[in-house]
Formats: C-alpha cells, structure tokens, sequence
C-alpha cells in the first residue's frame, strides 16, 4: 500500500470535513455513483479539491486486498511521530482522549473505534 493515500468513505468524507487542506486530489470509481459519494463530491467542490473519476480496479491495484470501497485520497506526506512527542501532543490539548487499542486485525473495527471514540 502506499503510504499517500488513504481509503474508504468515512476516512475520507471526516478529513474532508476536518482538515480538508491535507488532501491533494480524491479518486473515486466510475461505478460509486450514489449519495454517500455524491456528499464526498461536494464537499470536494466547497474545498477545491481535485477529483478523478477512474475503473475501480486502478484503485484495486493500488489498494490490492483492501476494502476500499471504490474510493480513495491523495493526501499530504505526514510526519512520523514517536512516543517522545507524545507529551508535547497532549499538552496542547485542554481535555485530551487517549485511545489505546491492541491486537486489532481488521481496519473496519479500526475505523468503529475511532467513530466511536470521536
């Protein structure tokens, strides 16, 4: 997989609406045509970001084995971070969550954990 882009509706659309300034361009299949999409691409309009509309499987070539529900993002390289910066991360936050997950093997209970903690 690599390491620029991301995947998967709600991945995507909460970047979008978080911190849409760390996406380059969105790639999505020309058989993605239904509503959960259709608010992606607006948000996409209201953000000026790039969006390609190509055969799911360039996707699946560059997501080979995954679930990426026929969507995709380019995103802005991320710098790597460490245990030592963790006490720096936490104190520019007034009321931190701390989520600590171990063993999990399926992205999906990855991204419900996330949702949920959020």
């Amino acid at each position: 997989m690599r390491d620029d882009l991301i995947y998967g509706i709600h991945v995507i659309q909460r970047l979008l609406e978080i911190k849409p300034q760390q996406i380059l361009e969105i790639f999505v299949a020309k058989s993605r045509e239904d509503k959960q999409i259709q608010n992606i691409l607006l948000l996409c309009r209201q953000c000026n970001i790039t969006v390609h509309t190509l055969a799911r499987k360039k996707i699946d070539l560059w997501l080979p084995s995954l679930n990426h529900q026929g969507i995709a993002a380019r995103i802005r390289p991320q710098p790597l971070l460490n245990e030592q910066h963790l006490t720096e991360l936490l104190q520019q936050h007034s009321n931190p969550l701390l989520l600590i997950l171990d063993g999990l093997q399926d992205p999906h209970n990855l991204g419900a954990c996330l949702r949920t903690a959020d």
